[in-house]
């Protein structure tokens, strides 16, 4: 069985457990420069916090591959919120969460959108997800799964009008210039490279709910995608279930790393 190449993974065979006589496959995070399958010594592309690179040689091989990417990305980044002196906890922990998770997010828009069998939806769908937050030591890994679907593209903009005046206008910005990366993308690529969306709802309520009161955040996630990787035939496999995998990822806190079988 083949396997889906996605640039800063690579796939390996992982024990389920000593008494399972199985393995799980999982795609582990490297090196962003899909020639390199590096995996130490990562670091953080500085503008978007997105891609990662073994080397200044690797990020600079890549970047005709990355730039369109990393414009959009960075796009999405929310500045400090004056109201509050800072950024408020349910933002920063949920900007960490979206970072570390990228490559689920990914893997869950192709299969939840039906993008093998209906390309199409790329356009016409988003994907929905809903998160709470949940005790954990680590920054990036206090939220629990709650429900992931597609939702139609006029719907993002009831989102946007329900949002806080000032986070509104700014995830409005970056919807705005999502269409316009994504019809770059796809100029520049000849029609084989496209952009998707997730909408990542987070509530800040319950008994873990972080201070500073009851209130919605919502990010905008732009998630880049090949239309190889699309096409690929583990797509299509009948027992795929997307939305317990990517439960999986989250409630598990397996960041970047993708279960296939």
């Amino acid at each position: 069985m083949s396997f889906p190449k996605i640039p800063g993974v690579r796939i390996e065979g992982v024990a389920i457990g000593p008494n399972s006589g199985g393995t799980r496959r999982l795609a582990v995070h490297t090196c962003s420069n899909i020639k390199c399958t590096n995996h130490e010594n990562l670091k953080k592309c500085a503008k978007c916090w997105w891609a990662t690179y073994c080397s200044k040689a690797c990020q600079k091989a890549d970047w005709a591959n990355h730039k369109e990417t990393c414009k959009a990305v960075a796009a999405t980044r929310l500045e400090a919120d004056a109201a509050t002196n800072g950024e408020p906890p349910i933002r920063r922990n949920l900007r960490h969460w979206t970072q570390r998770f990228d490559r689920s997010l990914a893997m869950a828009l192709i299969s939840g959108l039906g993008l093998p069998q209906c390309p199409e939806h790329l356009d016409q769908y988003a994907l929905l997800l809903t998160l709470r937050p949940r005790p954990h030591p680590e920054v990036g890994s206090r939220f629990e799964f709650v429900d992931a679907s597609p939702m139609f593209m006029d719907t993002v903009q009831m989102f946007l009008d329900a949002a806080p005046e000032r986070q509104g206008a700014v995830i409005g910005d970056a919807l705005a210039a999502h269409r316009k990366y994504k019809e770059e993308s796809k100029r520049r690529s000849g029609g084989n490279d496209d952009f998707g969306m997730v909408v990542i709802l987070a509530e800040n309520d319950g008994p873990h709910a972080f201070p500073g009161g009851k209130r919605t955040e919502i990010r905008f996630k732009p998630v880049s995608l090949s239309w190889r990787t699309i096409a690929d035939p583990y797509f299509l496999r009948e027992d795929l279930n997307w939305r317990l995998n990517l439960a999986m990822h989250i409630n598990c806190d397996m960041p970047t790393q993708t279960v296939l079988d």
